[in-house]
């Protein structure tokens, strides 16, 4: 009895650590299993004021936190659910750095508003990915993409 226990705990280890993975519970492909024509009937989300204005958006709400170090550097991406009035449904870190700098950016992506998704002319949600490039410390755009579809 004492083995099947032991051996139930240690299946369980690997799923544990699995559950602290970022997943809202949506597949990573939306359109796994679907045809062709599926996905030219399917338009991404946009940013409500166009996605080349996500940059000046992020700019202007990112606030840096106070004493933030500059030697942080490298990528915090945020994975989002849009839902169907193209509000963030849902928020959360996929890939972060500080904890300070990841609070902020969500607390960001969680303002933007969107042009929400659609299959045929029905809205439906998404996934995205909103990516923060931090730079010494700092919100910083050289040449980079902040939108992920």
């Amino acid at each position: 009895m004492k083995t099947i226990i032991l051996l139930i705990l240690l299946n369980a280890i690997p799923l544990a650590s699995k559950a602290q993975y970022f997943n809202f519970g949506y597949g990573d492909d939306i359109f796994a299993g679907r045809t062709d024509r599926d996905r030219e009937n399917y338009t991404e989300p946009k940013f409500q004021k166009g996605n080349e204005s996500i940059k000046k958006f992020l700019q202007k709400n990112f606030k840096n936190p106070p004493g933030q170090s500059r030697s942080t550097s490298g990528n915090i991406i945020v994975s989002c659910i849009i839902d169907t009035k193209g509000r963030v449904e849902k928020a959360a870190i996929a890939r972060g750095l500080t904890e300070e700098l990841n609070k902020e950016a969500v607390r960001v992506a969680k303002k933007m508003k969107f042009k929400p998704a659609k299959y045929g002319k029905k809205k439906v949600k998404s996934k995205t990915n909103i990516t923060f490039p931090i730079r010494k410390g700092k919100l910083s755009f050289n040449n980079f993409e902040t939108f992920d579809l």
